[in-house]
């Protein structure tokens, strides 16, 4: 083989990636309409999943594929058609629609409501465990135990210390289980909340710029049954805030 040949092998190789997925793509069409949902877990898990039903309702020939891994879906090389994604908004090679956006608040199990050390105020957050969602560590702008302090009026450092967990679904189960007090986010608290497992002992809600979007390739916004998929999610959104 000859080094022109050796170079261009990547070229070929993402060519022929780019040929599988768009005959996989032509191929689900002919048929039952298959859409590749990629979706953070913690959203899937405690926003999503448990409304699938009533889209399903709707799109009877449309079958979701959701996909909750934890890396981040590559588009261009990757048989994926839409995607549920939080941040700025900004993805190379993407379109973005935002759908749902956060605010930040302490939650904690109805049992620290009780107690020697009960939680009524802020200044009695000193007894009790902090946990952390690192998740979006490297984003500046997604809030922090630290912001909130700030706005509470308390001690900023208070607000490093306790337990730091890179898994929003597994900080909030820390909390409905008694062991600290985590701060959540509206729309994965939201049901924990309507059920009692969370409880809000108190304020300051912090707002946030940051949000959910929904995300796909700039060749595939006129796609019918995504345009389906976005506008439902953006209805069931809307529907919650105004409850």
């Amino acid at each position: 083989m000859t080094e022109n040949a050796k170079a261009a092998i990547p070229d070929l190789q993402a060519g022929f990636a780019s040929l599988s997925t768009a005959m996989a793509r032509l191929r689900s069409a002919r048929k039952r309409r298959t859409l590749s949902v990629t979706v953070p877990g913690a959203f899937a898990d405690k926003w999503l999943l448990h409304r699938l039903d009533e889209f399903n309702r709707r799109h009877s020939d449309c079958e979701l594929l959701i996909d909750t891994s934890t890396a981040l879906a590559d588009f261009a090389s990757q048989p994926v058609d839409v995607g549920i994604r939080y941040g700025a908004g900004l993805w190379s090679g993407l379109v973005a629609f935002p759908f749902a956006r956060d605010a930040f608040f302490p939650v904690c199990s109805p049992w620290l409501l009780e107690g020697p050390h009960a939680l009524r105020t802020p200044a009695d957050l000193r007894h009790h465990p902090l946990i952390h969602d690192t998740s979006m560590a490297n984003t500046a702008a997604f809030r922090t135990w630290r912001d909130w302090h700030r706005a509470a009026g308390l001690d900023t450092s208070e607000g490093e210390r306790g337990l730091r967990i890179n898994d929003s679904a597994a900080a909030y189960r820390m909390a409905m289980a008694g062991h600290g007090v985590a701060l959540g986010r509206t729309t994965l608290v939201e049901q924990d909340l309507k059920d009692r497992r969370l409880v809000r002992p108190f304020g300051p809600v912090l707002d946030c710029v940051l949000a959910y979007y929904v995300v796909c390739r700039p060749q595939d916004v006129q796609d019918r049954t995504i345009n389906a998929f976005r506008d439902w999610l953006i209805g069931e959104a809307m529907s919650e805030a105004k409850v």
